[in-house]
């Protein structure tokens, strides 16, 4: 085995981009429209034509299960949002894209980043789709983050909730996120129909089964209240 010495994080991202002649999308999106998804995502028509994109690396919280910080770090780099925008535009315009996965680890972090990308998407006429399939924090949602998101063409938020049990997260899971302001954002989300999901674990060291049957509750509690699907 060889190991070797750890790279310094490259925080000039706006410097790297991704030519896309140099592989065939079409092959891609056929494979989706065929039945074969690289995401869970919303069936319509042209929506097969879409891209994963990674606007931003790293993620400073530290929770537990979490693998990110090892091949990302935790010191949070991001291509700004001119930049993210002049991209998905190239792939609408060029290549037909119709919808984007956001694949961050925290797309939501640096919130004003976030809205200008959206802002961007929405002043620029693109007509597109958009989810989070790897989560984004609850507790840096605002309204005014769920009417822009709404407008610049979302369909989903994913939040990552991982227990309803606050000692768990506190404890255990390390998350460092208010249970009370994951319901709220759910709940605008709701209010403003903008689909969500999320994600829970059961089965942590040291976790009960009493914590076990709260997260099963907070997880259908929400599906009922807010269609939140776990």
């Amino acid at each position: 085995i060889i190991k070797t010495e750890s790279q310094p994080w490259i925080y000039d991202l706006d410097n790297y981009s991704i030519n896309y002649d140099m592989i065939n999308l079409e092959d891609y999106f056929s494979l989706y429209e065929n039945g074969y998804p690289s995401r869970i995502s919303y069936d319509y028509p042209g929506s097969h034509r879409n891209v994963s994109m990674v606007t931003s690396r790293g993620c400073p919280y530290k929770c537990t299960f979490c693998s990110i910080n090892i091949h990302m770090g935790y010191a949070f780099r991001w291509h700004e949002a001119e930049n993210i925008v002049n991209h998905i535009k190239t792939l609408v315009e060029k290549y037909d894209v119709r919808h984007f996965h956001f694949e961050d680890d925290n797309l939501t972090l640096h919130l004003p980043r976030f809205k200008k990308i959206l802002s961007g998407i929405i002043d620029n006429k693109l007509n597109i789709t958009w989810d989070t399939p790897n989560g984004v924090r609850a507790d840096l949602i605002d309204r005014e983050t769920v009417s822009v998101s709404k407008e610049s063409g979302c369909i989903y938020l994913m939040f990552g909730i991982e227990s309803g049990n606050q000692q768990v997260v506190n404890e255990i899971v390390k998350k460092d996120i208010d249970l009370t302001k994951v319901e709220n954002a759910a709940k605008m989300c709701f209010e403003m129909e903008i689909d969500t999901a999320a994600f829970y674990m059961i089965g942590f060291p040291g976790e009960t089964k009493e914590n076990i049957q709260e997260t099963y509750n907070m997880a259908f509690e929400h599906l009922k209240k807010y269609k939140t699907r776990p």
